[in-house]
């Protein structure tokens, strides 16, 4: 079958040129089974060639524009209702709602083993109480138990730790400035998000931190120990100065560590997760399980059983920009699924999932915005057949 027509219409859509009635007309050409193999093609050619960040919209500007594409795609009468394409891996049920980028488009489509069914809509009061996305909110303990909000407190001092000062930033942020004194005193500190935020911090050797939601790191006021050694808990990204007379430890909650000496990576190690994942980014990392240890290498990541049944496993060629998606203010849903995705709206938005019935055998392709309110998920969700209520920040799954 000649599918050039397809192209056409496929890429005027692309380039945000397409009338009505051609995107009619695709849209009823989409629905011939002959020309699934062409519209995969097309899907997949759209994803590929969406390798930069830079052109991605506003998270207000893609929420509008997705939230006109679902209107329209559930009010236009000519265009008909999604349907399924068949798969050797089961149904594809793709959505009409793009978020356009300059230039080019993310298709999000799912992967599902049933046909979708009936969308369940939330009313007009459930619409109403929308819950809105996470942001910049940390909680700093210092070394005698005291607790600073950092999103409320004042800028300037906060605290004194041994012959280091704390101070908050007008940016936000805090630093460490140490006094000409010297002292061997370990001062130890922690920096926690709660569900629902994120935070950077800069340590005091100039190590660069962001903590994902329901994340904490434990560090000292002042490095004077042989080894720079914090403890972390939930995901974190570093970017490690370099001391070669001084590495860089990290010890995660299973007691496996890593040893840097100045490097970018990201750990997750949410204790809710099965496995307990180290990305590397740049330089060198080694980790470290009991007797077992593996050095990686840009580009790989190491992961280890959060249950400590298996020992550090090596995998090479991992999507970086998925694995550091969250620090760059994005989602990125690639190839995750339904209960993993679930689990990071449940920390980004601190609200609770349940299950009713068993778990939609689903999976994601596409990237979003975080700073995007939580009904837009849950719009998408529900377009692609998945049911659903919202019962205040519970979501339950039907």
């Amino acid at each position: 079958m000649d599918t050039s027509k397809l192209s056409f219409l496929y890429h005027k859509l692309i380039d945000g040129t397409a009338s009505s009635a051609e995107k009619a007309e695709l849209a009823r050409l989409a629905a011939i089974p002959e020309n699934e193999p062409a519209l995969l093609e097309l899907m997949n050619e759209a994803w590929d060639t969406f390798d930069s960040e830079e052109n991605i919209l506003t998270g207000l500007q893609s929420e509008t524009m997705l939230r006109k594409a679902l209107e329209d795609e559930s009010s236009t009468a000519e265009i008909p209702p999604a349907h399924r394409i068949g798969l050797r891996r089961g149904w594809i049920k793709y959505a009409a709602a793009i978020v356009l980028l300059a230039g080019t488009a993310t298709v999000y489509y799912f992967n599902s083993n049933k046909p979708p069914e009936q969308p369940v809509i939330a009313g007009k009061e459930e619409q109403a109480a929308d819950v809105l996305p996470g942001g910049e909110k940390a909680v700093l303990t210092l070394a005698d138990g005291r607790r600073i909000v950092l999103d409320s407190a004042a800028n300037g001092q906060l605290a004194q730790q041994g012959n280091v000062q704390v101070e908050k930033l007008a940016n936000g942020q805090i630093r460490y400035i140490p006094a000409n004194a010297s002292g061997n005193t370990v001062m130890w500190n922690t920096m926690s998000t709660p569900t629902g935020g994120q935070y950077q911090i800069t340590l005091p050797d100039g190590t660069r931190v962001w903590l994902n939601a329901a994340s904490s790191i434990t560090y000292p006021a002042s490095f004077v120990s042989k080894q720079r050694l914090v403890k972390i808990k939930g995901e974190v990204y570093f970017d490690v100065a370099k001391n070669k007379e001084q590495p860089f430890v990290v010890e995660m909650p299973d007691q496996s560590n890593i040893e840097v000496l100045g490097t970018a990576f990201n750990v997750n190690a949410y204790a809710d997760e099965a496995n307990i994942k180290t990305t590397l980014a740049e330089g060198s990392i080694k980790l470290i399980k009991a007797d077992q240890s593996a050095i990686l290498k840009p580009g790989q990541q190491g992961t280890v059983s959060a249950q400590q049944k298996d020992g550090i496993k090596v995998i090479s060629g991992v999507d970086l920009a998925q694995a550091f998606a969250w620090k760059n203010g994005l989602f990125s849903f690639n190839d995750a699924d339904f209960p993993s995705i679930m689990r990071q709206l449940e920390r980004w938005y601190n609200i609770q999932v349940k299950y009713q019935n068993a778990i939609p055998d689903i999976t994601l392709k596409g990237k979003m915005y975080r700073n995007v309110n939580l009904s837009v998920i849950l719009d998408y969700l529900q377009k692609m057949g998945v049911k659903l209520r919202k019962e205040g920040n519970t979501i339950v799954i039907l």
